[in-house]
């Protein structure tokens, strides 16, 4: 992480403005080392100012003296130099010598035991002019990985209209790129394999046959292409002319996967709108783990991923699908492929007082198996079923391949007689809201596990039956989880199950009920738990009812301070 600036002196500048010298960072790096991780400075700056900091024996000593004072203050356990615009002739000597004195001043510094400090390298898709500056660092032992640069195999300087970042397939890829500086004399122990996270797009241009942008097609005009990046729960940014964007969950149920260039990637046609089209590629959840698997199999030294455009103030969640990915790969999840997705539907969904007759139906795409709860069991991968019910029902359609399972829940509601109590209004309610919505912990994960209508009996201990907010932050003000409405309502009580209580969170240390009225949050009056609400009690999945005047309004949720050292609570 970080970069900086080099002074004509030689000596490097990170001034107050630069976001990566912040008190955060100097957090993120001892928060690292807490969980064994180390941690580099990434050294971004071009060979061709090199006047500034290596040509010169002063600014050589000055550059070398500052950096290492830097990864002093900070922690750093090295360096990471990204050199991209190096040749492979007059300025190879010059580098050598650089590393060559900066190895030997972080020795000097720091020692070669436990606390010696790494250099490592970007390696460019087609380096050979620097392999022998590379190689040469490797068998001297100054320099300890290549990180290769995987990704730009295709843009609109080489002709072609392609992937971003393929790992087979066509004569540039990543195991040819990997293969060719094996060929050339590099230990596969000091290689690490580069991913981009970021996409690649092509929008329009004109191509040799015709036809959109697309894999393999030649350009007889450049399509202008350029990257954008795959936000976790916000949007593909400017994936159509007008502006508006694609949801992540948009994403997915349009991506398509190339099984042999092991890529996702999107077409979007708009040739009959008078519109140019679009062609994305990117290195999403499959092609990382593809790419883990490949390093781990071949024997590499590991794996890299980056993205583009300033994102160091994004959080974890914005790149969960990405970080889990890679993390579930290198403990041994390899499976790939397009996890299972569908619809489920009841009609109708309301009945009067005494039930009747429903009918379920449901559709899939990518599934290998499908069931249905309530009694109904093994169903087929689409279809519909005709069932009664006598009191309000939640059904769940569990869709099921090698690579994951997809639960969707309806609910069925039979009104009660006059008089006899509230009316459960929960499947009236758009999807479930929440302040955390990818948490990291051992919950499902899936949202829809709040009203999925199973109820776990008091003191069960599987977690995959809650939903939990724990996603390794720190402390927040507030945690909250409910609903909102398309219409608005009468509230008069909510039932709370809630879910596990682990030795660092689960519960709330203070509790409330807030509704939704004229787009502000309020507390509920007269709030009455039944049983009392006790916060931390270790006691699992126990059910409380939260009774409060009544009030109109078009969405309800619980809220209060999250409980335990890593402050998450489970419903």
């Amino acid at each position: 992480m970080a970069n900086f600036q080099v002074a004509e002196d030689g000596t490097i500048w990170v001034g107050t403005d630069n976001p990566y010298t912040s008190t955060f960072t100097h957090t993120a790096v001892s928060y690292a080392h807490s969980k064994g991780v180390k941690v580099l400075l990434t050294y971004i700056t071009s060979w061709a100012n090199r006047t500034h900091w290596a040509t010169g024996a002063a600014t050589r000593q000055h550059n070398i003296h500052t950096l290492c004072d830097s990864l002093a203050s900070i922690g750093f356990d090295g360096v990471d130099f990204d050199w991209e615009d190096a040749d492979g002739t007059s300025m190879n000597q010059e580098k050598i010598d650089y590393i060559a004195l900066l190895r030997d001043s972080l020795d000097a510094r720091f020692g070669t035991g436990a606390n010696r400090k790494l250099i490592s390298m970007y390696g460019l898709v087609e380096s050979y002019g620097y392999f022998p500056v590379y190689l040469s660092a490797i068998n001297s032992g100054d320099l300890d990985f290549i990180d290769v640069m995987g990704y730009d195999i295709h843009g609109n300087w080489d002709g072609y209209c392609g992937w971003n970042s393929n790992l087979y397939t066509e004569s540039i890829s990543i195991n040819s790129i990997m293969s060719s500086y094996v060929a050339y004399g590099f230990p596969k122990a000091k290689l690490i394999t580069g991913s981009r996270w970021n996409t690649m797009l092509w929008r329009g241009g004109t191509f040799v046959g015709g036809g959109n942008p697309r894999p393999d097609a030649v350009w007889t005009s450049p399509a202008p292409s350029n990257y954008f990046d795959l936000r976790f729960g916000t949007h593909f940014l400017q994936s159509y002319p007008n502006g508006s964007g694609l949801t992540y969950s948009q994403i997915m149920a349009q991506k398509q996967y190339d099984a042999t260039a092991k890529q996702e990637y999107i077409l979007i046609d708009r040739s009959g709108q008078s519109l140019p089209s679009d062609f994305w590629s990117w290195d999403g959840e499959l092609t990382i783990k593809a790419k883990v698997k490949y390093t781990v199999d071949s024997g590499f030294a590991g794996y890299w991923g980056w993205t583009v455009n300033g994102l160091y103030n994004w959080t974890a969640n914005d790149w969960y699908p990405q970080v889990d990915s890679m993390w579930s790969a290198y403990r041994g999840n390899f499976t790939v492929g397009n996890p299972p997705s569908g619809t489920f539907a009841v009609t109708p969904d309301s009945l009067p007082v005494g039930g009747g007759s429903v009918t379920l139906s449901w559709t899939s795409q990518n599934a290998t198996s499908a069931s249905i709860d309530q009694g109904i069991g093994t169903v087929p991968l689409n279809g519909n079923r005709v069932v009664t019910v006598n009191a309000t029902t939640v059904f769940s359609l569990l869709l099921s391949n090698a690579s994951s399972n997809m639960t969707y829940t309806v609910r069925a509601v039979v009104a009660s007689p006059a008089g006899q109590g509230r009316q459960d209004i929960t499947v009236q309610a758009l999807p479930p809201i929440a302040l955390i919505t990818q948490p990291t912990g051992t919950g499902s994960g899936n949202i829809e596990t709040i009203r999925d209508g199973n109820t776990p009996p008091v003191g069960s201990s599987d977690p995959t039956q809650q939903y939990d907010t724990y996603n390794g932050g720190g402390p927040r003000a507030v945690d909250w989880i409910g609903y909102q409405f398309p219409t608005v309502h009468t509230f008069s009580a909510l039932v709370f199950q809630e879910g596990m209580h682990f030795s660092d969170g689960g519960w709330f240390t203070s509790l409330s009920v807030q509704v939704r009225i004229n787009n502000s949050w309020v507390d509920v009056a007269n709030l009455q738990s039944t049983p009392l609400y006790a916060g931390q009690n270790g006691i699992n999945y126990e059910t409380f009812e939260l009774a409060f005047t009544p009030v109109s309004a078009d969405g309800i949720r619980i809220a209060g301070v999250p409980g335990g050292t890593a402050h998450f609570i489970s419903v």
